[in-house]
């Protein structure tokens, strides 16, 4: 019955937030090993409980830094991808490698400068070209 009462006041004097199904604090798990010592006639010394309450928390800051890092990693990667494809909007359809400067009048189809030089009709739609404007990326 006393360790029942001891089990009780442990849980009733922990705050509610950090109550979790199936998981167990540093602290409880620390008086969890006193009392399995005790009852084997070990006495923990007070900086060993303390010593092992500390290691418990750390592992459980770095499980936590842990997870928020791979959640940043996997952000990072989609930033890039995103970034990557952005550029290739912009990339010239004919020589894939310069980015477009030049749109097409009267279609508005764009190319890089270099790639529209030699062009009397649109690559694209096949449209006389009248003239052509220079663009810039915003």
């Amino acid at each position: 019955t006393s360790e029942c009462s001891r089990t009780s006041k442990t849980s009733s004097s922990q705050p509610v937030n950090k109550m979790q199904y199936g998981r167990v604090t540093a602290k409880e798990l620390v008086e969890a090993v006193h009392e399995m010592l005790s009852a084997a006639g070990i006495n923990m010394e007070l900086e060993n409980q303390s010593l092992l309450q500390r290691t418990l928390t750390l592992q459980e800051e770095l499980k936590e830094s842990q997870a928020a890092f791979l959640l940043e990693q996997e952000r990072a990667e989609a930033s890039l991808k995103e970034a990557e494809s952005a550029k290739l909007q912009w990339a010239c359809k004919i020589c894939q490698y310069r980015e477009v400067d030049m749109t097409i009048v009267p279609c508005g189809h764009v190319l890089c400068r270099q790639c529209l030089t030699s062009l009397s009709r649109c690559p694209f739609c096949r449209l006389q070209v009248n003239r052509t404007i220079r663009i810039f990326r915003p």
